[in-house]
């Protein structure tokens, strides 16, 4: 498995749309999918950086800043990647929406494709995507801080470990009084010291909020249920159609969109798919928040 290709970069075909070019590099070949960087100065990148910008600039006031991309790739589909969109293409035309998760779960995507969470979000166990980026910066500062307070945790405890086995050498090589001691002594800086080095961990985590990652997706949709109130979407019946609309010729739902808006569930517009063959990963976007 093998995520980036060192040395090697996109070459965009002058006019091609994102569509073009995910068709013009299908990976043939490879069992495994992996990352292309895209340049600055690369007309790809404008484009994506257009379309960030676009989508987020309704919802800047909302959120109260923006996104600066500092770093873009592009994934090239794998074996299992073009068997899910030939699997997803019965349900039309893609639609390019945005995902945020932590970086280890992203690259758990990257390996094997998106996976149903185990416990319900508002509207069901599905893939929750944003049309507005802004909308997923919050989900991967979520995973962040839960990365970050485990870490704290761990390190707080080794410390601990680190100095009660530190005091206990002490027991090897000193009397009892000074066994006492030098448990004492060595357990309190061993805990002081985890505190801090969990603290550092802590610290470092918050400043990787600066540069996270989300990922823009092809996303099939198919035919969409739009829900204003949460449910507890359970798709083998809520996705169903009754007797009558089936007999009158319509599809079944594909998936969910949950509209924004001062009465609905959600204040920026959600789409939940409940199938992981429904959503392709196509570029990983390495972002810093802006203030403004």
């Amino acid at each position: 498995w093998q995520l980036f290709r060192p040395g090697q970069h996109a070459r965009t075909r002058r006019g091609a749309s994102m569509a073009d070019r995910f068709a013009d590099r299908p990976n043939s070949g490879e069992e495994l999918a992996c990352m292309v960087e895209i340049k600055p100065d690369d007309p790809e990148w404008r484009e994506v950086s257009r379309l960030v910008e676009e989508r987020s600039k309704q919802f800047v006031r909302h959120y109260g800043f923006g996104l600066e991309i500092k770093r873009l790739r592009r994934v090239l589909c794998g074996r299992l990647q073009r068997e899910q969109r030939r699997m997803a293409e019965a349900l039309g035309s893609p639609t390019l929406l945005f995902h945020g998760t932590s970086s280890s779960s992203m690259e758990s995507i990257l390996k094997g494709g998106f996976r149903l969470p185990k416990g319900s979000g508002m509207f069901g166990r599905g893939v929750y995507f944003a049309h507005c980026p802004l909308k997923c910066v919050q989900f991967a500062s979520k995973a962040a801080m839960e990365g970050s307070a485990w870490w704290s945790a761990l390190c707080c405890l080794g410390g601990c470990a680190l100095g009660c086995s530190a005091g206990i050498a002490g027991c090897v090589t000193g009397s009892v009084a000074c066994c006492c001691g030098g448990c004492m002594g060595a357990c309190a800086g061993g805990c002081l010291g985890g505190c801090a080095v969990g603290g550092l961990g802590c610290g470092l985590a918050c400043l990787n909020e600066n540069s996270q990652q989300i990922l823009l997706c092809e996303v099939f949709l198919g035919n969409s249920l739009t829900l204003i109130f949460p449910r507890d979407v359970d798709p083998s019946d809520d996705l169903k159609r009754g007797w009558l609309p089936r007999l009158l010729g319509a599809r079944d739902y594909n998936s969910v969109y949950a509209p924004g808006g001062f009465l609905t569930a959600v204040r920026v517009a959600e789409y939940i798919a409940y199938e992981p063959h429904q959503a392709i990963p196509r570029y990983v976007i390495e972002f810093s928040s802006v203030k403004t």
